[in-house]
């Protein structure tokens, strides 16, 4: 009896998320193909399958199951961009208290750093983009460069 444990794997769009499909466990293989064969999908043993954090990070090429960095790097820009804006509404806040006080130094201070915050989403967006481009480098290995690609924000603020 085969033990391993198999997943049908299928395209909801062309080049989109994929959709999985599981049986009972200990059906055979040869179930999973016919099953397969119906939903328009492929058979793969879930041992063989890359890694990965998130399923809408999966795509199939080839006929074969790869992880795309891209739908990643949207994430890490959409939560710079939530993280960022929060941070811009604090320091309006401030910018008002410093025109009540008549703090001229203070106010020029929170205006660069706004400036700075303003600016971030496109130098990490570079950045993102170098990774998510780079030739012969393995997907695994762009994961972990965006890993590195820590955002402090707190660096931008007093």
């Amino acid at each position: 009896m085969d033990t391993k444990q198999y997943v049908i794997i299928r395209e909801t769009t062309e080049g989109g998320p994929l959709r999985f499909t599981k049986l009972r466990v200990g059906t055979p293989r040869e179930d999973y193909d016919k099953k397969a064969e119906e939903l328009g999908g492929i058979v793969v043993c879930e041992d063989d399958l890359p890694e990965y954090t998130d399923p809408t990070d999966l795509r199939l090429e080839k006929g074969k199951v790869v992880v795309d960095v891209l739908p990643k790097a949207h994430r890490i820009m959409n939560g710079l961009r939530v993280i960022r804006n929060r941070k811009l509404k604090e320091l309006d806040l401030r910018s008002m208290r410093a025109i009540e006080d008549g703090d001229m130094d203070k106010l020029k201070k929170i205006k660069e750093k706004k400036d700075e915050l303003r600016d971030l989403p496109q130098l990490v967006g570079e950045k993102l983009q170098k990774i998510v481009d780079a030739p012969r480098k393995k997907y695994t290995t762009k994961l972990k460069d965006m890993a590195k690609l820590k955002i402090q924000i707190k660096d931008l603020e007093d």
